[in-house]
């Protein structure tokens, strides 16, 4: 191992970036054959011989290693990728859509527990030609255990589709409770009216049919609202949260779907209404002195393996 290392660092020389790199090549194939506990960091830190940073002294003899080259060799070993990672000198699977799927369905495993009314409403759904948009069913057992432990006796939601996540939110109010529903479409209302009777949870909803940006100016008067839900066209979702917020009260929560859209909102897409809107909205949620928010990163598999992220605000 030393002569390698003299052959790639000559005594006296300034190591160039290239033949840094030829060495960290070589390293890493060396690190997966051994197969060993020892850490990147550390078989970089063996093999680079010192040479005042990375080579060797005026009498050209080995040195231990110094600081500088640990710390270099650190940054190296976080810096590149590899094949294998390691986690706590555990050889652990790369973050793939391989490992990300395995994930999803251990999950659903656990909880996803068999549920006919839910079946029911996506058969429909998908009879009655709707897009399959719903929110997955981890994401529906989120929205129902955050309006529980909000204490929700209203709800609001922007974008009923077929009634699934209404499904849902239904599922956490008290038998006094209400959930308002805004449809634009009056087929995909009549497929959510019927799924939701089914469910045993017409007598809480209310599905109203037309415009969101309309149907929202029409309810200044009514009693506020403890959680609103935002899933309907993403061009709207800016106005949306603009109109909302006079029908919450301090403690309302917010929450707001598809966010991340496979990561497309980090990057600059001109002409496309609904990746800039969402850019806004997401702005808006950071910079609006009126709320406390985060969006939370989602792994969707039911939708191709996606990756998206759904927003929670609280009012203040």
């Amino acid at each position: 191992q030393d002569q390698d290392a003299a052959r790639l660092f000559p005594a006296g020389e300034v190591v160039e970036i290239g033949v840094l790199i030829e060495a960290v090549v070589q390293v890493f194939a060396l690190f997966i054959a051994k197969q060993d506990e020892n850490t990147v960091g550390d078989i970089l830190a063996q093999q680079v011989p010192p040479r005042g940073k990375f080579g060797r002294n005026g009498g050209g003899k080995r040195q231990g290693k110094c600081e500088e080259q640990k710390k270099a060799a650190h940054r190296l070993s976080i810096a590149i990728p590899l094949p294998v990672r390691l986690h706590n000198n555990r050889r652990v699977e790369p973050v793939d859509q391989h490992l990300l799927t395995r994930v999803d369905a251990y999950i659903e495993g656990l909880f996803g527990k068999a549920d006919p009314a839910l079946a029911a409403a996506l058969q429909d759904a998908a009879l009655a030609g709707l897009p399959a948009i719903q929110v997955s069913p981890g994401q529906g057992r989120l929205l129902r255990m955050i309006a529980q432990m909000a204490g929700a006796r209203r709800i609001l939601e922007i974008g009923t589709l077929a009634g699934y996540s209404a499904i849902w939110l239904a599922r956490a109010l008290p038998e006094d409770g209400k959930l308002v529903t805004i449809e634009f479409v009056p087929a995909h209302a009549e497929v959510a009216r019927k799924n939701l009777e089914r469910a045993g949870l017409g007598h809480l909803a209310d599905i109203r049919v037309g415009d969101a940006g309309e149907v929202l100016q029409t309810m200044s008067q009514e009693p506020p609202f403890d959680l609103i839900f935002i899933d309907a066209d993403k061009p709207g979702y800016p106005r949306y949260l603009e109109l909302v917020l006079p029908l919450s009260h301090p403690g309302t929560v917010i929450m707001a779907d598809n966010l991340i859209r496979h990561g497309e909102v980090m990057g600059e897409t001109p002409g496309d209404a609904s990746l800039e809107a969402i850019r806004r909205f997401n702005r808006m949620l950071a910079d609006d002195p009126r709320l406390d928010s985060t969006i939370l990163p989602l792994f969707r598999d039911s939708f191709s393996a996606n990756l998206d992220g759904m927003s929670i605000s609280i009012v203040k």
